[in-house]
């Protein structure tokens, strides 16, 4: 017999921001056909399997990013160079940004 007793929680699940970033993701895939993320969306392995199947993938690089795709630049953070992106990769692709980040509640 365990010593420890686990409950779970009625509210158990994704916080506010990841959903929202999930939900966000499924649509941009939905409307484009795929859609990329730098790095990971969120962490967690089986949420990003069942996302690739429904056409979100995450990628290492901007230089990844195949011609005319849509990017998510997700809200673990990013370097400076990376928020000057859509000015630079705009010439190269047609391209919509998105910063998923989480709201502050």
């Amino acid at each position: 017999m365990s010593r420890y007793n686990i409950e779970t929680a009625k509210s158990a699940g994704f916080c506010f921001g990841v959903k929202r970033a999930v939900e966000i993701a499924e649509k941009a895939a939905e409307e484009n056909g795929s859609c990329y993320t730098l790095g990971e969306l969120i962490h967690n392995g089986s949420e990003i399997a069942r996302l690739q199947k429904l056409g979100v993938y995450p990628i290492d690089s901007p230089d990844d990013l195949p011609q005319g795709r849509t990017l998510i630049i997700r809200s673990h953070g990013v370097a400076k160079a990376v928020l000057t992106l859509p000015a630079r990769l705009s010439q190269r692709y047609t391209t919509l940004f998105q910063s998923r980040n989480a709201p502050l509640s």
